[in-house]
């Protein structure tokens, strides 16, 4: 999982059939083969992933400096 070149987060889970589906579109807007789509749910590829944990605190320090600037802004 360390040479993916794009990462969609859904926010459910999506069936073998609906996972054919999306796997089937890609192919067909963006010529990528079905051997080169790989579908995780986000708990998986959070625990699997080389680099999630790195996304993961970049986001949270986004939304904590977010939080203080609301704060300050009231």
């Amino acid at each position: 999982m360390s040479s993916v070149n794009t990462i969609i987060e859904l926010g459910y889970c999506l069936g073998e059939d609906e996972q054919d589906k999306l796997k089937s579109i890609l192919d067909l807007l963006f010529n990528i083969s079905d051997k080169e789509i790989q579908i995780y749910d986000a708990y998986t590829y959070s625990k699997q992933s080389n680099f999630a944990p790195l996304v993961y605190e970049e986001l949270r320090q986004v939304n904590a400096c977010e939080s203080r600037a609301d704060y300050w802004s009231e």
